[in-house]
Protein backbone atom coordinates (compact mmCIF):
# COMPACT_ATOMS: atom_id res chain seq x y z
CA UNK A 1 0.00 0.00 0.00
CA UNK A 2 1.19 3.36 -0.75
CA UNK A 3 -0.44 6.41 0.59
CA UNK A 4 -0.09 9.81 0.80
CA UNK A 5 1.85 9.77 4.17
CA UNK A 6 4.26 7.06 2.88
CA UNK A 7 4.90 8.76 0.12
CA UNK A 8 5.54 12.11 1.75
CA UNK A 9 8.06 10.10 4.28
CA UNK A 10 9.79 8.62 1.25
CA UNK A 11 10.13 12.23 -0.03
CA UNK A 12 11.37 13.48 3.35
CA UNK A 13 13.91 10.32 3.17
CA UNK A 14 15.50 11.30 -0.45
CA UNK A 15 15.82 14.65 1.32
CA UNK A 16 17.90 13.37 4.19
CA UNK A 17 19.97 11.30 1.67
CA UNK A 18 20.65 13.90 -0.50
CA UNK A 19 21.84 15.92 2.44
CA UNK A 20 24.16 13.08 3.94
CA UNK A 21 25.22 12.36 0.30
CA UNK A 22 26.68 16.15 0.40
CA UNK A 23 28.33 15.77 3.62
CA UNK A 24 30.07 12.69 2.58
CA UNK A 25 31.20 14.46 -0.51
CA UNK A 26 32.76 17.61 1.78
CA UNK A 27 34.06 14.34 4.55
CA UNK A 28 35.69 12.62 1.49
CA UNK A 29 36.97 16.05 0.07
CA UNK A 30 38.82 17.02 3.10
CA UNK A 31 40.42 14.00 3.57
CA UNK A 32 41.54 14.17 0.47
CA UNK A 33 42.95 17.96 0.75
CA UNK A 34 44.93 16.85 4.22
CA UNK A 35 46.26 14.00 2.45
CA UNK A 36 47.86 16.38 -0.33
CA UNK A 37 48.57 19.04 2.72
CA UNK A 38 51.17 16.27 3.77
CA UNK A 39 54.83 17.09 2.46
CA UNK A 40 56.56 13.93 0.35
CA UNK A 41 58.71 12.25 3.07
CA UNK A 42 62.14 10.84 1.95
CA UNK A 43 61.19 7.39 1.25
CA UNK A 44 58.40 8.68 -1.06
CA UNK A 45 60.97 9.90 -3.01
CA UNK A 46 63.98 8.37 -2.40
CA UNK A 47 63.75 5.16 -5.08
CA UNK A 48 66.45 3.42 -2.74
CA UNK A 49 64.30 3.61 0.72
CA UNK A 50 62.08 0.61 2.05
CA UNK A 51 58.16 1.71 0.90
CA UNK A 52 57.08 -1.55 3.11
CA UNK A 53 58.09 -0.21 6.39
CA UNK A 54 56.02 3.31 5.76
CA UNK A 55 56.51 6.63 7.66
CA UNK A 56 54.12 8.47 9.61
CA UNK A 57 53.42 10.76 7.16
CA UNK A 58 53.56 8.13 3.92
CA UNK A 59 50.97 6.14 6.14
CA UNK A 60 48.65 9.20 7.50
CA UNK A 61 48.05 9.66 3.64
CA UNK A 62 47.48 6.22 2.17
CA UNK A 63 45.00 6.00 5.08
CA UNK A 64 43.43 9.24 4.11
CA UNK A 65 43.33 8.77 0.53
CA UNK A 66 42.36 5.48 0.91
CA UNK A 67 39.18 5.79 3.57
CA UNK A 68 38.24 8.92 0.88
CA UNK A 69 38.48 6.77 -2.37
CA UNK A 70 37.59 3.12 -1.01
CA UNK A 71 35.05 3.95 1.31
CA UNK A 72 33.68 6.99 1.06
CA UNK A 73 33.21 7.62 -2.79
CA UNK A 74 31.46 3.67 -3.07
CA UNK A 75 29.02 4.89 -0.05
CA UNK A 76 28.11 8.00 -2.18
CA UNK A 77 27.70 6.31 -5.32
CA UNK A 78 25.81 3.51 -3.74
CA UNK A 79 23.42 6.22 -2.19
CA UNK A 80 23.16 8.04 -5.26
CA UNK A 81 22.25 4.83 -7.32
CA UNK A 82 19.85 4.07 -4.39
CA UNK A 83 18.20 7.82 -5.81
CA UNK A 84 17.68 6.80 -9.23
CA UNK A 85 16.33 3.70 -8.60
CA UNK A 86 13.57 5.09 -6.35
CA UNK A 87 12.80 8.19 -8.75
CA UNK A 88 12.40 5.61 -11.49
Amino acid sequence: MSGPVQKEALAVVRGAVRAWIAILEVARSGLLGLAAAIPASPGEVDPEVDLDAMDEPTELRSVLRNVAEDDLRPAVQDLRDLLREEER
